[in-house]
């Protein structure tokens, strides 16, 4: 059964969204915004390799609302919802006092939905690309797809110069796009004109880029990689077959978390909900961030599972839950790359070392950063990242050993059950 079959005078989903738009107004109107800087920009190029994207189906499928079949309300969707604004500057002033009344002026209607808007100033050689779409209709892994996909058909090392990421922008932060950065195109001109190290080939060079340029604020001319130190774990996947493996770390997590820090602090996560097409009150509904605070006497397994009852509420960790705002939140927030797929792939010590899973990445948003994946056979790894100026080798031990502990306390307990 189609679940967007439409009754008379309803709205399609993706409008309804729009509409809810104004409930979330008080929230600040959020985009999800990528730069590409390029030099000598080819505009008609660019232009070809932009519209044969947006017409992929893996595209669409990542942007459209669409029914548990996979079909995709496409013939609703007008072209000029994809246009390309293009903008001769003198200056980068002139690109901040343009996002400063982007959200004002690009605000939703019915008719014309910005599911995303593409913007270029050229100022001399150089051409700001700015790739735009809102929180309400879309998440962050739209943008990412397209952004490295655009990068992937255009990239020449003799023209591209940066990729940068601005993981949301919203105008209640009184920020400039711009001035968070530091634009000093020698590294990258010295890198691209006598080729890449390492023998990085050119289809890689896409990923090379997005790691060296890294992430928010060009921390890689003077911030050191972080250190790592990492947790091999076995699982009895047989005993745990009817266990969410994701709530079972995520609790461990919490409660090493709160013991790492004393009892008395309450730590929790974040979800940053995605709409979930296959539930019909979802639509519209799970388009702000939640947060699940989880102190000493409710933290279990059960309340985690509860919690994450639908696989597209993607958690983002946070320590102390106090003063919860949008400053502490940018600066505060952990990410957390999980991977929990079954997959045949086996733990060796091949596939871990090779495990694209696993690039370190240049700058911290935390103290400490996990990564985990869990194989077929039943080795769940985690490689912690850590910046040693915030949190010492002995602490960190402290930390791994006291998650370690957790989760097989957790896994016995789970096991009897």
């Amino acid at each position: 059964m189609n679940n967007f079959a439409l009754k008379d005078g309803e709205k399609l989903p993706f409008l309804r969204q729009i509409q809810d738009y104004h409930k979330y107004s008080a929230l600040g109107s959020t985009w999800m915004i990528t730069r590409l800087d390029f030099r000598n920009l080819n505009l008609d190029k660019f232009e070809k390799v932009y519209f044969e994207l947006i017409n992929e189906q893996s595209i669409l499928r990542t942007i459209f609302v669409r029914n548990s079949e996979g079909l995709i309300l496409r013939n609703t969707i007008s072209a000029s919802y994809f246009d390309i604004k293009i903008f001769n500057v003198n200056n980068i002033t002139e690109i901040d006092h343009f996002f400063d009344s982007f959200h004002t002026d690009y605000r939703y209607s019915e008719l014309s939905a910005p599911l995303l808007k593409v913007f270029i100033f050229n100022l001399s050689n150089i051409s700001y690309v700015f790739l735009c779409i809102n929180h309400i209709i879309c998440d962050r892994h739209c943008l990412d797809k397209i952004s490295d996909s655009l990068i992937r058909k255009y990239i020449n090392p003799e023209y591209v110069l940066g990729f940068y990421d601005f993981d949301e922008y919203c105008r209640t932060r009184n920020s400039s796009l711009l001035k968070k950065f530091n634009n000093d195109y020698s590294f990258f001109e010295q890198k691209f004109n006598h080729g890449v190290e390492n023998n990085i080939d050119s289809t890689n060079e896409y990923l090379w880029i997005k790691n060296i340029c890294n992430l928010e604020y060009n921390y890689y001319l003077k911030k050191k990689k972080p250190l790592t130190t990492d947790s091999l774990i076995r699982l009895d996947i047989q005993k745990l077959n009817h266990i969410n493996i994701k709530s079972l770390v995520i609790c461990s997590l919490l409660k090493t978390q709160r013991n790492f820090l004393g009892k008395n602090n309450h730590v929790g996560f974040l979800f940053r909900d995605s709409v979930h097409p296959n539930f019909n009150n979802c639509i519209g509904e799970l388009t702000a961030e939640s947060s699940v605070s989880c102190n000493p006497e409710n933290i279990n397994y059960l309340t985690i599972n509860k919690e994450l009852f639908n696989a597209y509420r993607r958690p983002i960790f946070n320590y102390p839950m106090y003063n919860l705002n949008e400053l502490y939140l940018e600066e505060n927030t952990i990410p957390v790359f999980l991977n929990f797929s079954k997959t045949k792939v086996e733990y060796t010590e091949t596939t871990y070392l090779f495990n694209p899973s696993f690039y370190e990445a240049a700058v911290l948003k935390g103290d400490i950063e996990p990564n985990i994946i869990l194989y077929g056979n039943g080795y769940l790894l985690c490689r912690w990242l850590f910046d040693e100026n915030k949190i010492g080798k002995e602490d960190m031990i402290k930390f791994k050993n006291m998650f370690e502990n957790n989760i097989r306390n957790e896994s016995i307990l789970l096991y009897n059950n």
